[in-house]
């Protein structure tokens, strides 16, 4: 079974469902990384190639982590994804890679992240798929948001995480050159997931929503 994942900048995918890819990993089911972005924008004051370069070094080692075994650098630039998906013909790539890898479920950011990458990326991996009649389901994460804002009556992914947390945080710890960002968010991520697996009977869990 191939998951795919969608990010649009290194850590995303941490923050949002690092537990469950951990989980899925050690069940056997293949996780495939899609990341946009090498999110060059979080430190405009470096050079961009640095900085790219450290962020997917880095990258690399949180695949090892979570048990991520491929991932695909689209290599769009940061904030400006929006534009960047059209000018580059990359919907044209994004669906050769769901025909090659036929994954039996995609996940991507929410369309209401507060964050205009993510909704980006949410947009344009709903409706690439749509466009080649993909009938497999779609989970939408959350990243920045304390919970999802809509679609609360879609139907929901829920996966315990409770044996892999801990993966999920020497993941999170592993983006060291994102620790101002991340550090802001851990907060939101801890009381999301204890709510989250307060609601479902576990510790720890982490929740999708399917997308329209």
């Amino acid at each position: 079974m191939t998951i795919l994942v969608c990010a649009p900048h290194p850590d995303d995918e941490v923050i949002g469902m690092g537990g469950t890819i951990a989980k899925y990993a050690s069940e056997g089911k293949r996780v495939v990384l899609v990341l946009f972005t090498l999110g060059e924008g979080s430190h405009p004051w470096q050079k961009k190639e640095e900085i790219q370069k450290t962020r997917e070094e880095e990258a690399r080692t949180v695949n090892k982590i979570i048990g991520i075994e491929k991932t695909i650098f689209l290599r769009l630039r940061d904030l400006f994804i929006s534009t960047e998906v059209v000018e580059k013909n990359t919907q044209e790539t994004f669906i050769n890679i769901i025909k090659q890898e036929q994954p039996e479920e995609i996940f991507t950011p929410a369309v209401d992240d507060v964050h205009a990458d993510h909704k980006a990326v949410a947009r344009f991996v709903i409706d690439s798929a749509k466009k080649i009649g993909y009938k497999q389901p779609i989970w939408m994460y959350t990243v920045w948001n304390p919970i999802h804002v809509t679609n609360r009556d879609q139907p929901q992914l829920i996966v315990d995480i409770t044996d892999t947390l801990s993966k999920k945080w020497e993941a999170i710890q592993a983006y060291k050159s994102q620790k101002l960002s991340t550090y802001q968010l851990i907060p939101t991520v801890v009381l999301r997931g204890l709510i989250h697996g307060y609601q479902n009977n576990t510790r720890f869990a982490e929740v999708f929503v399917k997308a329209p």
